[in-house]
């Protein structure tokens, strides 16, 4: 890849292929990065702390990287705005009596709170997925599956 700047992906890509313990070659047979290049990104990980030992997550090879190559870590403008909703998010799909799947809470959060106009249904779904780590089923899904158990 000649002369490509690299971005938080590739060097995160880099950082996480060297911890799972791929040497210099192999990552450079896997993704076509220079060598060199990829040597000064792992002496960079580890004058900043990283090793092959502990497991980083993808926020923290961010959140270091971030400022060495001038890329900005905050969040998005709209991520921001979802972030205050989450908990309630979470009570309307979760709820016992009448959970909402994603899109009638979207619409029940972007009534309530009026960001319909700044947040469309896709980044709404797409941060619910990533941000949301408890998966919820309807109920008549949550049935299906526990009578699919029962009747094996």
């Amino acid at each position: 890849m000649a002369n490509k700047g690299k971005t938080i992906m590739d060097i995160t890509e880099i950082i996480r292929r060297w911890q799972s313990g791929q040497s210099i070659r192999a990552i450079k047979r896997e993704t076509g990065y220079d060598r060199e290049t990829i040597g000064k990104y792992i002496s960079l990980a580890e004058s900043k702390g990283l090793t092959r030992e502990r497991k980083h997550t993808t926020e923290e090879i961010r959140e270091l990287f971030s400022t060495e190559l001038g890329v900005s870590s905050c969040r998005s403008e709209k991520t921001d705005i979802l972030v205050q909703h989450v908990e309630e998010f979470k009570k309307l799909v979760t709820d016992k009596n009448n959970p909402l799947k994603a899109k009638s809470a979207f619409e029940v959060l972007s009534e309530r709170h009026e960001f319909s106009s700044l947040v469309s249904y896709t980044t709404f779904k797409r941060f619910a997925k990533t941000h949301v780590s408890q998966k919820t089923q309807s109920q008549p899904a949550a049935l299906k599956s526990q009578l699919a158990v029962k009747y094996k």
